[in-house]
């Protein structure tokens, strides 16, 4: 990834970012852990969850879908472990449609 570093970076009061970063801003495949628990796995543009990404809620349940502007946008899925698929939905700036 031209001009893009790779290590660690953390925001206070939020969370913690792990991977690719340019200008001290998440760019790129990364993991962000926030501060109450919930982590994020995936691209980053410029900072936002973007493109593709799976993020937790805790261990057992998470959403796997499509990012844009730090957002759910396009298809994504409700997973939890004992249940399995809780939902398959369609979502627009992060509401379902």
């Amino acid at each position: 990834m031209a001009d893009a570093e790779k290590g660690c970076l953390d925001f206070e009061g939020v969370g913690t970012y792990e991977g690719f970063h340019k200008r001290g801003s998440p760019q790129g495949m990364g993991e962000f852990t926030f501060n109450n628990g919930h982590r994020y796995e995936g691209n980053f543009n410029m900072g936002q969850k973007n493109n593709n990404g799976t993020y937790y809620f805790s261990p057992d349940k998470f959403f796997v879908g499509e990012f844009e502007n730090d957002k759910r946008s396009g298809t994504g899925t409700f997973y939890d472990k004992a249940a399995g698929v809780i939902s398959h939905q369609k979502y627009d700036d992060d509401v379902k449609v």
